[in-house]
């Protein structure tokens, strides 16, 4: 269960602002060591960060292998990577940024 790739709005990542000094480092620490961990089953705190409620409808014709879903890790860390760091830009004065799924 990854934890610690998101952060709750409100908070401040950069500058003087920065709810501490090196949360930023501390999050790109974070979000490293989770790229390096190859799950093939993984689970979130909450359901829709793993699609729960699809893969539970699909075990009755594909069985257990539906939890098998390292794409899925893989693309959820990117997608919490991908926020965090549009949140620095945007805290640093850039413009929102447009993204396709990935």
């Amino acid at each position: 269960m990854p934890d610690g790739a998101g952060f709750n709005p409100g908070y401040w990542l950069t500058g003087d602002k920065a709810d501490y000094p090196g949360i930023a480092d501390d999050h790109r620490n974070t979000h490293h060591f989770l790229e390096m961990l190859k799950p093939d089953m993984w689970f979130g705190f909450h359901t829709e960060f793993f699609d729960m409620e699809s893969k539970y409808a699909r075990m009755s014709k594909e069985g257990a292998a539906v939890w098998v879903d390292p794409e899925g890790y893989r693309q959820f860390i990117a997608l919490k990577k991908r926020d965090f760091e549009d949140e620095v830009d945007l805290e640093m004065g850039a413009k929102p940024k447009k993204h396709s799924d990935l």
